[in-house]
Parts: C-alpha cells; structure tokens; sequence
C-alpha cells in the first residue's frame, strides 16, 4: 500500500522554476535538477521530477539528477524518481532502479521495479492526439457536459481570472466524453463548475532573493438542473523564481496556466 506521504506527493501541483517559458531548453535541465537535488521542499523535489518526466530528456545530468534522487530522504521523492526513470527510458538507469527496487518503502520498490520493466520491454510510442479546447475536440463519444462559470476573484483583476478560466476550458475539453456544448447530443449527465480565484500572491525575497509565487482556485461541481454538489475542493500551485518583475509576471501567468489544467484533474473522477 502507498504511503501517505507519496498520495500526499501525488495531490500537490508545485511547478518548477524551469518552466518559465523564457528558459532555454538546456537551462530548463540546470534548474530543474537544481530543484530537484537541492530545494528544502519535498513538494518541489516532486515537482521537478514530474516535470523531467514530462521532458522524457535523456541528457546525463538530468539521468544523474534522477538517481540521485533514489536516495532522497522522503519516499515520495524516490517513487516519482523512479517512475520518471522508467518514463524516460535510459539504460544507464537500470542499476540505481534494480537497487531502489529493495527500498524499504514499498511505494518506491514497487516503482523501481515498474520502471525496470518499462526500460527492459519499452512499449511502442502512443500516438497523440490534438484535442479542441471548446468542448467536443476529443472525437469520441460524448458522455458529460459540463457548463463552466465565469470564475471570480477578489484577490485578482479580470485578465488573471481570464487565464485560468480559459486554461480550464481547454485542459476540460480534452477529457474523454466531455463537452461543453450545451447542444450535444447523446449526454448523460450534465453538470455546473464555478471557480473562484481566492489566491495570487508573492512571498517577499528570502535568502539568495528567491522568491514564490502561489496560485489557488476553489471550485465546485454541481450536478444541472437540481445544482446538487458532487465535489468541492481546490486547485493551484507554487512557482519559485527571482524578485525580477518580469519574473514574477511570468510566474503568475505559469501559475494560473497550471491551476487550470489541475481543475480539470481534479473533476474528471467525479463525472
């Protein structure tokens, strides 16, 4: 059974300072594995992983960076460690993984071991798709409809509210059997989301100037017509950087961006 502190590790979205889009390809590795060796939060060290993950980069210092983190003190860190090892596919990885895979924490040997098999038995590549953003864009059967509010906020103006509603709407139209269109046939059931932004802020400076910047939405899901609640809860996420204004502009919009998708993460188990 998976630990606490790794479902802990999976419900927390903690977006690394290299994925501000102004990053170079190969600076983007830099911070990402310097996050992931080096930052005091576990939740960043997670982060990092997941996203070098996502990159499915096979540049040593990002493998060496993620055996490394096989050793890291919290279990968390070494399960997503591991299962990135695996996403990536190198070779080079497979002896730290066949080590890791006697951790103590079961979470971890269980990933190692799955990561093992993955790089000793690599599975075709999966064609991608390119689903719409406006509801309908994933071909399939429509199953759900879902009808998005405007969002609100008192803690932030209208453009900022506009990107995370906007984010939302396209990361919800690629879910499979979904659509916003409120004339599409063939649905099941129907359902109303509301979004409030109740977070934007940036920490003051700490120690070497770095700074973060965190993001929260709360959202609801309500069933149409009778707006029977099916799920309350919230989404967002944290985003280190530098005090440099431009920085912290970027941070906010990358924030936003990721909060939306999140919603979505968080709906889709309960339609």
């Amino acid at each position: 059974m998976r630990s606490p502190l790794w479902r802990r590790a999976q419900g927390v979205v903690v977006v690394a300072l290299l994925c501000a889009a102004s990053l170079a390809w190969g600076d983007r590795i830099e911070a990402l594995t310097t996050s992931l060796l080096s930052d005091p939060s576990w939740r960043v060290r997670v982060q990092a992983a997941i996203t070098l993950g996502k990159m499915k980069t096979r540049e040593r210092r990002a493998v060496q960076a993620l055996k490394e983190a096989l050793k890291d003190d919290n279990d968390g860190v070494r399960a997503v460690a591991a299962e990135t090892l695996g996403k990536v596919g190198d070779p080079s990885a497979r002896d730290a993984l066949v080590a890791a895979s006697n951790d103590s924490e079961p979470a971890v040997a269980a990933s190692a071991k799955k990561a093992i098999e993955a790089i000793d038995h690599p599975a075709p590549e999966e064609a991608t798709g390119g689903g719409g953003g406006g509801g309908g864009g994933n071909n399939g059967p429509v199953h759900w409809y879902i009808e998005v509010s405007g969002f609100s906020s008192k803690v932030a103006g209208p453009e900022a509210v506009k990107k995370v509603h906007d984010r939302a709407l396209r990361s919800l139209g690629e879910i499979s059997g979904v659509t916003l269109d409120p004339a599409a046939a063939g649905t099941r059931a129907r359902y109303y989301l509301d979004g409030n932004l109740s977070t934007l802020k940036t920490s003051p400076p700490g120690p070497g100037g770095q700074v973060r910047t965190e993001c929260m939405v709360n959202i609801t899901l309500s069933t149409l017509p009778s707006k029977s609640i099916k799920f309350f809860g919230s989404a967002g996420a944290i985003v280190p950087g530098t005090a440099d204004p431009k920085d912290i502009e970027g941070a906010q919009e990358l924030c936003l961006v990721e909060a939306g998708k999140q919603i979505a993460e968080k709906v889709q188990p309960f339609l």
